[in-house]
């Protein structure tokens, strides 16, 4: 009965060790700095899409910092957005509505709505998101994104780098 008891305690522990080392996935951390025209962004959003276009992880860029803990191994294609489609700051975004007639859109969100929600932000954000720089349009896209990345090991840096003039999208036009 002895035997058999630390027969079990045994295996368990063996059992335990063996998943921890070598059978679960091996998860990766992903971060690095984004600058604009060597300057770090302050604030954005940054999103990691597979080699399908399908979106992994998205996160913010504050400080011109960012980071994803928990990636799988293997390529990916980085966007980056400061911007959202009507002018806002990303995170801050009118909910949108498919819809050809403008007025069965939704309204802006209110001057003092918009205040509220970035008060109950940190400062470093309230003060990033008061300093807003739109970036190109390139970058947005994970059809035009140049920004790849193989992530492999622990830990994987990768410092984004972008250049070029701000953009903001055009206004849609409805007929």
């Amino acid at each position: 009965m002895i035997c058999t008891s630390r027969r079990r305690s045994f295996f368990a522990v063996a059992a335990s060790v063996f998943l921890l080392v070598g059978c679960g996935p091996n998860f990766s951390e992903l971060g690095g700095n984004v600058t604009f025209n060597g300057t770090p962004l302050r604030y954005g959003q940054i999103s990691l899409f597979n080699e399908k276009k399908e979106v992994v992880a998205s996160g913010p860029i504050i400080e011109g910092n960012y980071v994803f803990p928990g990636l799988a191994p293997g390529q990916y294609t980085l966007t980056v957005a400061t911007v959202g489609p009507f002018g806002e700051a990303v995170g801050f975004e009118t909910p949108t509505v498919a819809t050809r007639d403008p007025r069965d859109r939704p309204p802006p969100v209110p001057a003092e709505v918009k205040k509220s929600m970035l008060k109950e932000k940190p400062e470093v954000v309230q003060k990033a998101i008061e300093s807003l720089t739109p970036i190109p349009l390139k970058y947005a896209s994970v059809e035009s994104s140049d920004l790849k990345v193989t992530v492999a090991g622990s830990k994987t840096a990768f410092d984004v780098a972008l250049s070029g003039k701000g953009e903001r999208l055009p206004m849609p036009k409805f007929k």
